[in-house]
């Protein structure tokens, strides 16, 4: 289950650059749903529409896994844990943002479409799957879940997540371990 845990957080860091691609190649998309007569009804509000949609989707999604890692962290036994220091994930750089609005700025042509996002997200989830981190999510930052770097009282810097923000990373008593360098705070 932690590989399956680790690969959902990676596919929660890289499923908003939808964003930015349904607008690229709206389109497109727009060609593909609308044939004939009912093409032009929807026409030039389709992007802004399209766009709506996906980030309301990337919101649900969002919140949709993070109940499923609050849920597995939740069966998994929790164990007492003892954070020596904290840095919160996330809130140092911008360039932690850039792939979001990168597609902005490329120009795409017809090679990049959607065997290229198959490839990247068979790729992406291999590398997560076999992997003992978890990245940073904007996506799940958004929709409630906090990110830190923590170091255990053994030393070993691990990433914490904590969903509940009642809870402070330094005075927490348990947590569910999601791999060696990975902990989900639980209380």
């Amino acid at each position: 289950m932690n590989s399956l845990y680790r690969a959902l957080v990676s596919l929660a860091t890289v499923l908003p650059i939808s964003i930015p691609y349904v607008y690229v190649f709206s389109d497109q998309i727009h060609a593909l749903i609308f044939t004939g007569e009912n093409a032009h009804k929807v026409g030039d509000m389709f992007p802004v529409i399209a766009v709506l949609i996906t980030v309301a989707a990337n919101f649900l999604i969002g919140l949709a896994i993070i109940k499923f890692l609050d849920v597995v962290a939740h069966q998994i036994s929790e164990r007492p844990v003892k954070i020596q220091t904290v840095k919160v994930l996330g809130s140092d750089s911008l360039m932690g943002y850039l792939p979001y609005v990168l597609p902005l700025f490329i120009s795409q042509d017809d090679m990049q479409g959607a065997i290229g996002w198959i490839i990247g997200g068979i790729i992406l989830l291999i590398l997560s799957w076999v992997s003992m981190t978890v990245a940073f999510s904007p996506l799940l930052r958004l929709c409630g879940l906090q990110f830190y770097e923590a170091q255990l009282a053994d030393g070993t810097i691990a990433t914490l997540l904590v969903k509940d923000r009642k809870i402070r990373p330094m005075k927490l008593k348990a947590a569910a371990y999601i791999s060696s360098y990975c902990i989900y705070g639980i209380r």
